[in-house]
């Protein structure tokens, strides 16, 4: 197999586009982001969205539909969803359990962002057979190179991708790893042989060569270094170094700690041919992977606007992390508006969400009401709004008044508000099935 050059524009040679869901990934024209949602109270890197909360209830719900909405806002093309930690030390959980932890949050992201990718991470073929059949769209196995094709069956019989990652069950160091390049490389190919025969189309088997699991800390590095050869093999690639502690050990840090590092080697992996980078933070790991996808694409006649717009511009908005948000999160009430006829005799309830994007610094430090947008008048406008404006068929038309009510509110405040997002929750409509509610989420621009 050849040795791939830095730099190499890549093109020529790429697999197939993936359809993920409403995912389409078209390999070679940038690269994509993974955000990891861990469904566990013990994630190694303390990030665990059932911490405090137990499995499926509401409160764990609306913090999982959070991390995902933030994760889109960041620059996610996908999530994957873990529920059994993986950490050193961890303790297994049996098939039931994770299942309990996992359907619900895929039922709920079904229904609240329909347009996002649904990674499912397990090493366990009913819990991916569930998982599929509530609604996820990939299958994430940290056992791709294990003995036995059961998850590769279920990927063949249900039609859908899979990422088999290279994984074993403790590392061979000194003697026994001096060919480890060469056996990582060979044993993904066995497993691309295999899936091929399953009748797996390569574009629909991702290859992971799975930093931090089996192996050295330095051999997870040479995993990193291999990324290349692994692109001659002709599958999609996906690379996971997020806040691993090989990473650690390098920089003397804690998981808190190895944001740099980790979009260092985000940034090494996209540019030696990783299609997919799988990562806790984001926005600075999709700023490193936008870099290299620049750097690959650019040419010599390129004018600057191909890149992008002038950084300096005037009245260029904060980007999304970097801001600050006054919400009023599940206002409730109960009025008659929908499009069937019980509807407009009999009222029902309805919950609005409202997040503004602003510079709260003024306020903050100089403790002034009147520099920031009081969120009692923010209540009053959502009141005036829904309750003193008619019936309506709509929840969109709800959440336009809505919209309108607080842009006022922001107007009579003087202060600069860069976004605004409403949000109506309907938890009875009637769609003919059991849902925690039905609604629609607005952005607007005052």
């Amino acid at each position: 197999m050849s040795e791939r050059q830095p730099f190499s524009v890549r093109g020529a040679g790429n697999p197939p586009p993936t359809q993920i869901g409403p995912l389409r990934a078209v390999w070679g024209s940038r690269t994509y982001i993974a955000a990891i949602a861990n469904l566990t109270p013990d994630s190694f890197s303390g990030d665990g969205l059932y911490a405090a909360e137990a499995a499926g209830s509401t409160a764990a719900l609306d913090r999982i539909e959070q991390h995902a909405r933030d994760a889109v806002r960041d620059g996610a093309d996908l999530l994957d969803l873990g529920a059994e930690s993986t950490r050193p030390g961890h303790e297994p959980v049996d098939a039931r359990e994770e299942l309990a932890r996992l359907l619900p949050a895929i039922e709920r992201l079904r229904r609240s962002l329909p347009n996002l990718a649904l990674s499912v991470d397990t090493q366990k073929p009913e819990v991916a057979e569930a998982a599929l059949a509530a609604g996820a769209h990939l299958i994430n196995d940290i056992w791709g190179t294990r003995s036995g094709d059961e998850m590769l069956r279920v990927a063949a019989d249900r039609r859908v991708p899979i990422v088999v990652m290279h994984n074993r069950p403790a590392p061979r160091g000194g003697a026994d790893g001096a060919n480890f390049a060469a056996e990582l490389v060979a044993e993904l190919a066995s497993v691309s042989r295999r899936a091929t025969e399953l009748g797996i189309p390569r574009e629909r088997l991702i290859l992971d060569p799975g930093f931090g699991f089996g192996k050295t800390p330095a051999q997870n590095l040479v995993a990193l270094r291999a990324i290349g050869t692994l692109r001659d093999l002709g599958h999609p690639l996906l690379l996971g170094t997020s806040r691993k502690s090989t990473l650690g050990r390098i920089v003397d840090g804690a998981p808190g700690d190895r944001l740099a590092a980790t979009v260092a080697t985000s940034a090494l992996g996209a540019l030696a041919g990783a299609d997919i980078l799988r990562v806790h933070d984001i926005a600075e790991n999709r700023d490193a992977a936008l870099v290299v996808d620049a750097l690959l694409r650019a040419g010599g006649s390129d004018s600057a606007e191909s890149l992008g717009p002038d950084p300096s511009r005037l009245g260029r908005p904060p980007r999304p992390a970097q801001r600050d948000k006054i919400v009023v999160r599940g206002l409730r009430f109960d009025a008659a508006h929908g499009v069937l006829s019980e509807e407009h005799r009999t009222a029902q309830p309805f919950f609005v969400d409202v997040e503004l994007d602003l510079d709260l610094a003024p306020a903050g430090l100089g403790d002034d009401l009147s520099a920031s947008v009081d969120y009692g008048a923010i209540v009053a406008a959502v009141v005036r709004r829904v309750g003193g404006g008619g019936h309506a068929d709509l929840i969109e038309a709800l959440a336009e008044r809505v919209a309108a009510g607080v842009a006022d509110a922001v107007g009579a405040s003087g202060v600069s508000v860069a976004e605004v997002r409403v949000r109506v929750r309907k938890p009875l409509a009637p769609v003919g099935a059991q849902i925690d509610w039905a609604g629609v989420e607005i952005v607007r621009r005052p």
